[in-house]
């Protein structure tokens, strides 16, 4: 039987209040020394606030409790990859996330198009019309989905072809007023069109003339075309071929039966004709030019024969192989202010004779 007893007594020398503890177990002596150690409340604080550092630092490398740091995931689902599309088409996306998406944007190129925050399960989508997209061209759809937590994934992309079918066909003759509207943009001239009545083309608009076609205003009976853009929605009047050059298709030709103040061209853009001499040929209808683009003319910009231009003001003519305006001498005071002839064979105004008016 071991009979143990400790005996504490204090040591003369050990600092900071230090004891020996002496015990004697079967005779021997062994001494043992503790410590007692003051804490101040600086060095409290201190390590309080180590330790609290340490906490955060775990924090931010697990994240915070209930932090959603997961992206959804999003793919096309329709159309597929390599199709082609005629007209509006419905762009179908699956998306899903650890908790919900909030939303998807669908992406045509890089241009955003629509979105879509109320879906059918995980499928949202969106009804796509190619206005404005000239047929036979390829376009890359993309879709992106976020949560509410903010995290963002993209879908991988898919290339859509649009189908030359698209839009609405025109050839032959047009006998009575017409309307065409961005509704059924873009607006194709398969063969020559011919103007007998009064057009009118609403701002936006896309008009595509195929190869070696032209428009003919009034060969026959009273007609006009008044196409009327806007500074932000522009007419456009350009080639059905999807590789362009100068005199593609033939211009617009304004003869003996267009009509005085029927006749108006304001924010058009028209290019890629010039076939039948020039992109715009104002042989009567006292055209009004204005405010517009004219480029890329395998011959003259615009000509003018007796009355045919009214007036021509703030346009620019680009890209001519002839001379970017041509008319005769007596009809000079046509041409208004703000035109910019520029890179055309000759930057000039050409004069076909006659007698300068006052």
């Amino acid at each position: 039987m071991l009979d143990a007893r400790c005996k504490k007594s204090e040591v003369a020398g050990t600092g900071h209040g230090a004891d020996e503890v002496r015990r004697q177990t079967d005779g021997k002596r062994r001494t043992v020394y503790g410590a007692r150690f003051t804490v101040s409340p600086v060095a409290l604080r201190s390590s309080f606030l180590i330790l609290l550092s340490s906490v955060f630092t775990l924090l931010l490398l697990a994240g915070c409790p209930g932090e959603d740091l997961t992206p959804p995931d999003v793919s096309i689902i329709a159309p597929a990859d390599g199709d082609s599309i005629a007209g509006t088409t419905t762009i179908r996306a699956r998306a899903t996330d650890n908790k919900a998406v909030a939303r998807v944007d669908f992406y045509v190129d890089s241009t955003r198009v629509g979105s879509d925050t109320v879906p059918a399960g995980p499928i949202f989508e969106f009804d796509w019309s190619p206005v404005g997209v000239l047929p036979g061209t390829t376009h890359i759809l993309r879709c992106s989905a976020s949560d509410a937590a903010g995290n963002r994934n993209t879908s991988a992309p898919v290339t859509i072809r649009v189908s030359a079918a698209t839009g609405t066909h025109h050839s032959g003759t047009i006998a009575a007023g017409e309307t065409w509207a961005i509704a059924g943009s873009p607006h194709i001239i398969d063969a020559n069109l011919d103007v007998e009545a009064y057009l009118t083309i609403r701002p936006g608009v896309y008009v595509l003339v195929a190869d070696g076609a032209s428009i003919a205003v009034g060969a026959r009976a009273p007609a006009g075309i008044k196409a009327r853009g806007t500074t932000d929605s522009t007419i456009i009047i350009t080639s059905l071929n999807p590789s362009p050059g100068p005199g593609a298709w033939g211009g617009i030709q304004y003869s003996a039966n267009a009509m005085p103040d029927s006749n108006v061209l304001r924010h058009c853009t028209i290019e890629y004709a010039g076939a039948a001499g020039a992109l715009v040929r104002c042989d009567a209808g006292a055209t009004v030019i204005d405010s517009c683009s004219l480029r890329a003319s395998s011959g003259r910009g615009v000509t003018a024969a007796g009355d045919g231009l009214r007036y021509l003001a703030n346009t620019t003519i680009a890209d001519c192989a002839g001379y970017p305006v041509s008319l005769p001498a007596g009809a000079v005071s046509a041409i208004g202010t703000g035109n910019t002839l520029t890179t055309n064979a000759h930057n000039a105004v050409e004069l076909t004779g006659g007698t300068v008016a006052a």
